[in-house]
């Protein structure tokens, strides 16, 4: 009877210690940060976030992610949101405290970080021709990276046409940035630059329609420029409004006059 209680006793530490057995290996896959159906490269550009997932969690079991075989604090769900630049070695370990306490490890999987461009603070050159009538205002902006790098000139953070180079003339007051793109697409925004240069504003006018009846209106557009001040004039005289719109109901010969903040006009 005791041999028979002593081989039992062997026999379940054996099956609690097998747990390849008992515990399938984990499966981890590599995604989008909340996305995990979107697979993501194990390289990715510094200060991306990049999710692992625990594929074929099964009930019952403990979960523990582990970087560079080191446990990471808290790091007990079923997935892992990589941020603040941990590059390194991650793998992910389950165990079930009834059928195995050993813990079953996963394959390795390796995160890299590639750095972005350094993008060096925007450089005005002064004003180039005659204030309030014509002219630009160069910016200039160096940086360097580990391959190739491309420019996007940014006005209001929106991208300017034809603005691809180091340096970009400003004709028209605004928020200047750039964006430098490298060959593995990492990018860096630099700071932005606010710049008034002395030229003269646009005035442009369109209306939503060539006319109107009695009893109706039109609205007419100016160029619109975020800082400008608009004075609408009905022939040659003031009339109300200094948005770069304006809502009409009589006829006659409509002007716009506009000033930027450099006082220049058009």
């Amino acid at each position: 009877m005791i041999f028979f209680l002593w081989w039992l006793a062997l026999q379940g530490r054996a099956q609690r210690n097998d747990c390849n057995l008992s515990i399938n290996k984990p499966i981890v896959s590599v995604s989008k940060a909340g996305r995990p159906a979107v697979a993501a490269l194990t390289t990715v550009c510094q200060d991306s976030l990049v999710q692992l997932n625990l594929k074929n969690h099964e009930k019952g079991t403990v979960v523990q992610w582990r970087l560079n075989n080191t446990d990471i604090p808290s790091a007990t769900a079923t997935i892992l949101v990589i941020r603040n630049n941990q590059a390194g070695v991650y793998t992910c370990t389950v165990k079930n405290n009834v059928l195995c306490t050993n813990p079953v490890l996963s394959d390795p999987v390796a995160i890299t970080l590639i750095p972005k461009p350094i993008v060096g603070p925007l450089m005005r050159g002064g004003f180039v021709g005659t204030p309030c009538v014509d002219g630009y205002e160069k910016l200039t902006v160096t940086a360097t990276g580990n391959s190739s790098l491309s420019y996007q000139w940014l006005s209001e953070n929106r991208p300017i046409e034809r603005a691809n180079s180091t340096s970009f003339d400003v004709i028209e007051t605004g928020v200047y940035s750039v964006r430098v793109t490298d060959s593995d697409g990492c990018a860096t925004v630099s700071g932005n630059l606010t710049v008034i240069p002395a030229t003269p504003p646009k005035a442009e006018i369109s209306a939503s329609k060539g006319g109107f009846c009695a009893g109706e209106n039109v609205t007419l557009f100016s160029t619109r420029g975020r800082t400008n001040v608009y004075q609408w004039m009905r022939d040659g005289q003031p009339i109300g409004g200094i948005k770069d719109t304006i809502i009409i109901a009589q006829a006659g010969v409509y002007s716009v006059k506009v000033t930027a903040p450099n006082s220049c006009s058009t």
